[in-house]
Protein backbone atom coordinates (compact mmCIF):
# COMPACT_ATOMS: atom_id res chain seq x y z
CA UNK A 1 0.00 0.00 0.00
CA UNK A 2 1.31 3.47 -0.91
CA UNK A 3 2.20 6.09 1.67
CA UNK A 4 1.45 8.99 -0.64
CA UNK A 5 2.40 10.26 -4.10
CA UNK A 6 5.53 10.43 -6.22
CA UNK A 7 5.11 13.56 -8.36
CA UNK A 8 6.84 15.16 -11.34
CA UNK A 9 6.97 18.97 -11.54
CA UNK A 10 8.60 20.78 -14.45
CA UNK A 11 10.00 24.31 -14.56
CA UNK A 12 8.57 25.88 -17.71
CA UNK A 13 11.52 28.16 -18.53
CA UNK A 14 14.40 25.70 -18.02
CA UNK A 15 12.56 22.41 -18.56
CA UNK A 16 14.12 20.95 -15.40
CA UNK A 17 12.07 18.25 -13.67
CA UNK A 18 11.61 17.73 -9.95
CA UNK A 19 10.98 14.18 -8.72
CA UNK A 20 9.56 14.30 -5.22
CA UNK A 21 7.39 12.52 -2.69
CA UNK A 22 4.49 13.91 -0.67
CA UNK A 23 1.88 12.50 1.66
CA UNK A 24 -0.55 15.21 0.60
CA UNK A 25 -1.95 15.79 -2.88
CA UNK A 26 0.72 17.00 -5.38
CA UNK A 27 -1.41 20.00 -6.36
CA UNK A 28 -0.78 21.34 -2.88
CA UNK A 29 2.97 20.81 -3.26
CA UNK A 30 2.87 22.64 -6.59
CA UNK A 31 1.38 25.68 -4.89
CA UNK A 32 4.03 25.53 -2.16
CA UNK A 33 6.89 25.42 -4.69
CA UNK A 34 5.36 28.15 -6.86
CA UNK A 35 5.35 30.58 -3.95
CA UNK A 36 8.50 32.65 -4.20
CA UNK A 37 9.50 31.11 -7.55
CA UNK A 38 9.42 33.54 -10.48
CA UNK A 39 9.51 30.68 -13.03
CA UNK A 40 6.18 29.03 -13.79
CA UNK A 41 5.92 25.42 -12.61
CA UNK A 42 3.72 22.71 -14.13
CA UNK A 43 2.63 19.42 -12.62
CA UNK A 44 3.40 16.77 -15.24
CA UNK A 45 1.64 14.10 -13.20
CA UNK A 46 1.90 11.81 -10.21
CA UNK A 47 1.61 8.18 -9.17
CA UNK A 48 0.81 6.48 -5.91
CA UNK A 49 4.07 5.55 -4.22
CA UNK A 50 6.44 5.66 -1.28
CA UNK A 51 9.71 7.32 -0.26
CA UNK A 52 11.44 4.20 -1.51
CA UNK A 53 9.93 4.65 -4.98
CA UNK A 54 11.19 8.22 -5.04
CA UNK A 55 14.70 7.14 -3.96
CA UNK A 56 14.81 4.45 -6.63
CA UNK A 57 14.00 7.00 -9.34
CA UNK A 58 16.67 9.34 -7.99
CA UNK A 59 19.26 6.56 -8.25
CA UNK A 60 18.05 5.48 -11.69
CA UNK A 61 18.54 9.00 -13.07
CA UNK A 62 21.60 10.04 -11.07
CA UNK A 63 23.32 11.14 -14.29
CA UNK A 64 20.58 13.69 -14.94
CA UNK A 65 20.70 15.02 -11.39
CA UNK A 66 21.68 18.69 -11.29
CA UNK A 67 23.35 18.57 -7.87
CA UNK A 68 23.93 15.86 -5.31
CA UNK A 69 21.16 15.50 -2.74
CA UNK A 70 18.94 17.60 -5.02
CA UNK A 71 15.55 16.56 -6.41
CA UNK A 72 15.87 18.50 -9.70
CA UNK A 73 16.91 16.70 -12.88
CA UNK A 74 17.78 17.70 -16.43
CA UNK A 75 15.03 16.65 -18.89
CA UNK A 76 16.78 13.88 -20.83
CA UNK A 77 14.83 11.77 -23.39
CA UNK A 78 15.10 8.65 -21.21
CA UNK A 79 13.76 10.51 -18.16
CA UNK A 80 10.82 11.90 -20.16
CA UNK A 81 10.06 8.45 -21.53
CA UNK A 82 10.22 6.87 -18.06
CA UNK A 83 7.82 9.44 -16.60
CA UNK A 84 5.41 8.93 -19.50
CA UNK A 85 5.32 5.14 -18.99
CA UNK A 86 4.87 5.48 -15.21
CA UNK A 87 1.90 7.80 -15.69
CA UNK A 88 0.30 5.55 -18.32
CA UNK A 89 0.54 2.49 -16.06
CA UNK A 90 -0.84 4.40 -13.09
CA UNK A 91 -3.81 5.74 -15.06
CA UNK A 92 -4.60 2.29 -16.47
CA UNK A 93 -4.54 0.72 -13.00
CA UNK A 94 -6.74 3.48 -11.65
CA UNK A 95 -9.19 3.04 -14.51
CA UNK A 96 -9.42 -0.71 -13.82
CA UNK A 97 -10.09 -0.08 -10.12
CA UNK A 98 -12.89 2.32 -10.96
CA UNK A 99 -14.49 -0.18 -13.34
CA UNK A 100 -14.30 -2.96 -10.74
CA UNK A 101 -15.82 -0.82 -8.00
CA UNK A 102 -18.59 0.57 -10.19
CA UNK A 103 -19.81 -2.98 -10.80
CA UNK A 104 -21.11 -2.95 -7.22
CA UNK A 105 -24.19 -0.89 -8.17
CA UNK A 106 -27.43 -2.65 -7.29
CA UNK A 107 -30.84 -2.30 -8.86
CA UNK A 108 -31.81 0.61 -6.59
CA UNK A 109 -28.90 2.73 -7.85
CA UNK A 110 -26.70 2.20 -4.79
CA UNK A 111 -23.10 1.04 -4.75
CA UNK A 112 -20.86 -0.17 -1.98
CA UNK A 113 -17.70 1.65 -3.05
CA UNK A 114 -16.64 4.06 -5.77
CA UNK A 115 -13.58 6.07 -6.79
CA UNK A 116 -14.34 9.47 -8.29
CA UNK A 117 -12.17 12.42 -9.34
CA UNK A 118 -13.92 15.73 -9.95
CA UNK A 119 -12.90 18.09 -12.80
CA UNK A 120 -11.19 20.31 -10.21
CA UNK A 121 -9.00 17.41 -9.00
CA UNK A 122 -10.84 16.42 -5.80
CA UNK A 123 -10.58 12.67 -5.26
CA UNK A 124 -13.19 10.62 -3.41
CA UNK A 125 -13.10 6.97 -2.36
CA UNK A 126 -16.08 5.59 -0.52
CA UNK A 127 -19.76 4.74 -0.50
CA UNK A 128 -22.27 6.22 -2.93
CA UNK A 129 -26.04 6.29 -3.18
CA UNK A 130 -28.18 7.74 -6.00
CA UNK A 131 -25.14 9.36 -7.59
CA UNK A 132 -23.96 11.13 -4.41
CA UNK A 133 -21.44 10.54 -1.63
CA UNK A 134 -23.40 8.70 1.03
CA UNK A 135 -22.05 6.63 3.91
CA UNK A 136 -18.39 6.28 4.83
CA UNK A 137 -15.83 7.88 2.53
CA UNK A 138 -12.61 9.84 2.09
CA UNK A 139 -12.09 13.03 0.05
CA UNK A 140 -8.63 14.38 -0.79
CA UNK A 141 -8.58 18.02 -1.89
CA UNK A 142 -6.18 19.86 -4.18
CA UNK A 143 -4.78 22.01 -1.36
CA UNK A 144 -3.66 18.86 0.49
CA UNK A 145 -6.48 18.72 3.03
CA UNK A 146 -8.37 15.46 3.58
CA UNK A 147 -11.74 14.53 5.07
CA UNK A 148 -12.36 11.03 6.44
CA UNK A 149 -15.80 10.26 7.79
CA UNK A 150 -19.51 10.06 7.17
CA UNK A 151 -21.46 11.58 4.26
CA UNK A 152 -25.12 12.10 3.56
CA UNK A 153 -26.59 13.14 0.21
CA UNK A 154 -23.25 14.45 -1.01
CA UNK A 155 -22.39 16.46 2.13
CA UNK A 156 -20.30 15.82 5.21
CA UNK A 157 -22.74 14.66 7.83
CA UNK A 158 -22.07 12.71 11.04
CA UNK A 159 -18.73 11.84 12.62
CA UNK A 160 -15.65 12.87 10.64
CA UNK A 161 -12.13 14.29 10.69
CA UNK A 162 -10.87 17.08 8.43
CA UNK A 163 -7.07 17.37 8.31
CA UNK A 164 -5.72 20.68 6.99
CA UNK A 165 -2.57 21.12 4.84
CA UNK A 166 -0.53 22.32 7.84
CA UNK A 167 -1.44 19.21 9.89
CA UNK A 168 -4.11 20.85 12.06
CA UNK A 169 -7.43 19.02 12.18
CA UNK A 170 -11.06 19.19 13.24
CA UNK A 171 -12.50 16.08 14.89
CA UNK A 172 -16.19 15.82 15.64
CA UNK A 173 -19.72 15.98 14.30
CA UNK A 174 -20.75 17.52 10.97
CA UNK A 175 -24.14 18.77 9.85
CA UNK A 176 -25.13 19.48 6.23
CA UNK A 177 -21.52 20.02 5.19
CA UNK A 178 -20.51 22.21 8.16
CA UNK A 179 -18.48 21.36 11.27
CA UNK A 180 -20.94 21.40 14.14
CA UNK A 181 -19.71 19.96 17.45
CA UNK A 182 -16.07 19.02 18.02
CA UNK A 183 -12.51 20.03 18.76
CA UNK A 184 -9.87 21.78 16.66
CA UNK A 185 -6.28 20.63 17.19
CA UNK A 186 -3.03 22.17 15.97
CA UNK A 187 -0.42 20.15 14.06
CA UNK A 188 1.14 18.77 17.27
CA UNK A 189 -2.13 17.73 18.89
CA UNK A 190 -2.84 20.66 21.20
CA UNK A 191 -6.48 21.72 21.49
CA UNK A 192 -6.94 25.23 20.08
CA UNK A 193 -10.71 25.70 20.21
CA UNK A 194 -13.97 23.83 20.34
CA UNK A 195 -17.05 24.14 18.20
CA UNK A 196 -20.49 24.05 19.77
CA UNK A 197 -23.61 24.16 17.57
CA UNK A 198 -21.52 25.47 14.69
CA UNK A 199 -19.94 28.34 16.68
CA UNK A 200 -16.24 28.66 17.55
CA UNK A 201 -15.32 28.93 21.20
CA UNK A 202 -11.68 29.81 21.74
CA UNK A 203 -9.85 28.24 24.66
CA UNK A 204 -7.17 29.92 26.69
CA UNK A 205 -3.82 28.20 26.98
CA UNK A 206 -5.02 26.85 30.29
CA UNK A 207 -8.31 26.75 32.17
CA UNK A 208 -8.72 26.75 35.92
CA UNK A 209 -11.46 25.26 38.09
CA UNK A 210 -13.36 27.19 40.78
CA UNK A 211 -10.49 26.57 43.23
CA UNK A 212 -7.89 28.03 40.85
CA UNK A 213 -6.37 24.68 39.93
CA UNK A 214 -5.27 24.17 36.31
CA UNK A 215 -7.60 21.82 34.47
CA UNK A 216 -6.48 19.54 31.69
CA UNK A 217 -8.66 20.28 28.67
CA UNK A 218 -10.07 17.12 27.14
CA UNK A 219 -12.83 16.21 24.74
CA UNK A 220 -15.00 15.32 27.74
CA UNK A 221 -15.14 19.01 28.70
CA UNK A 222 -16.51 19.82 25.25
CA UNK A 223 -19.24 17.17 25.60
CA UNK A 224 -20.47 18.48 28.96
CA UNK A 225 -22.71 21.52 29.31
CA UNK A 226 -21.09 24.64 30.68
CA UNK A 227 -21.64 24.58 34.40
CA UNK A 228 -21.12 26.73 37.47
CA UNK A 229 -21.55 25.99 41.16
CA UNK A 230 -22.98 28.16 43.91
CA UNK A 231 -21.48 28.73 47.36
CA UNK A 232 -22.94 25.40 48.53
CA UNK A 233 -21.33 23.52 45.63
CA UNK A 234 -24.70 22.92 43.95
CA UNK A 235 -24.63 22.61 40.19
CA UNK A 236 -26.07 25.55 38.31
CA UNK A 237 -26.77 25.10 34.60
CA UNK A 238 -26.19 28.37 32.82
CA UNK A 239 -28.27 29.54 29.94
CA UNK A 240 -26.25 32.19 28.17
CA UNK A 241 -28.93 33.74 25.99
CA UNK A 242 -31.54 33.91 28.72
CA UNK A 243 -29.09 35.54 31.11
CA UNK A 244 -27.98 38.08 28.51
CA UNK A 245 -31.59 39.04 27.75
CA UNK A 246 -32.34 39.50 31.46
CA UNK A 247 -29.26 41.71 31.84
CA UNK A 248 -30.35 43.83 28.87
CA UNK A 249 -33.83 44.30 30.39
CA UNK A 250 -32.30 45.31 33.73
CA UNK A 251 -30.05 47.86 32.02
CA UNK A 252 -33.00 49.32 30.11
CA UNK A 253 -35.02 49.52 33.34
CA UNK A 254 -32.19 51.28 35.19
CA UNK A 255 -31.80 53.72 32.33
CA UNK A 256 -35.52 54.55 32.43
CA UNK A 257 -35.45 55.09 36.20
CA UNK A 258 -32.48 57.44 35.92
CA UNK A 259 -34.25 59.46 33.25
CA UNK A 260 -37.34 59.78 35.47
CA UNK A 261 -35.23 60.82 38.45
CA UNK A 262 -33.43 63.34 36.26
CA UNK A 263 -36.69 64.94 35.19
CA UNK A 264 -37.93 65.13 38.80
CA UNK A 265 -34.69 66.65 39.94
CA UNK A 266 -34.73 69.52 37.45
CA UNK A 267 -35.35 72.95 39.02
CA UNK A 268 -35.13 76.48 37.70
CA UNK A 269 -33.41 79.24 39.64
CA UNK A 270 -33.44 83.00 39.31
CA UNK A 271 -30.37 85.21 38.91
CA UNK A 272 -29.87 85.15 42.67
CA UNK A 273 -29.93 81.35 42.91
CA UNK A 274 -33.40 81.10 44.40
CA UNK A 275 -35.52 78.13 43.26
CA UNK A 276 -38.44 79.14 41.11
CA UNK A 277 -41.63 77.18 41.68
CA UNK A 278 -42.79 76.11 38.22
CA UNK A 279 -46.32 75.30 39.37
CA UNK A 280 -48.79 77.84 38.10
CA UNK A 281 -50.59 79.57 40.94
CA UNK A 282 -54.32 79.92 40.72
CA UNK A 283 -55.41 83.47 40.59
CA UNK A 284 -57.56 84.92 43.35
CA UNK A 285 -61.17 85.37 42.56
CA UNK A 286 -62.14 88.93 42.41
Amino acid sequence: MSDGFVYFIQEEETGRIKIGFSEKHPNGRLKDFQTGNSNKLNLLGYIEGTYEDESNLHQEFSEERIREENEWFNPSPRLNDRIKKLLEVFLEEKKNRIEDLNQNYNEEGENVQRIYTSPSGIEYVGEWKDGKKHGQGTSTYTDGSKYVGEWRNGKRNGQGTLTFPDGARFVGKWRNGFSWNGMVYDNIGNIKRKKVSGENRWLEEEERDRHGNIMKITEEIMKKEEEKRDMYDNLIKTQERKREKEEEKEKEGEKGEKEKEGKKGRRKVDIYGNIINLKRKKGKKR
